[in-house]
């Protein structure tokens, strides 16, 4: 396929290209520390007891 934008013409390239408008520093954002996290207690934990504590733990085979 021919290219048919004027072959072998160079476009003319400005000397100096325009950059971007100057932009306003923008201040660090400070992010305030973390309370310090509350140590496990007992009360916060509660015991968790099991829902169907009467379940046997072996599984009964048929035929034995």
């Amino acid at each position: 396929m021919a290219n048919t934008n004027n072959p072998g013409e160079i476009p003319e390239i400005p000397e100096e290209i325009p950059g971007p408008e100057k932009v306003p520093e923008i201040s660090p954002v400070t992010v305030p520390e973390n309370p310090p996290l509350p140590v496990e207690t007992p009360e916060a934990f509660p015991k968790v007891e099991p829902l169907q504590p009467d379940i046997p733990t072996e599984i009964p085979q048929p035929g034995k």
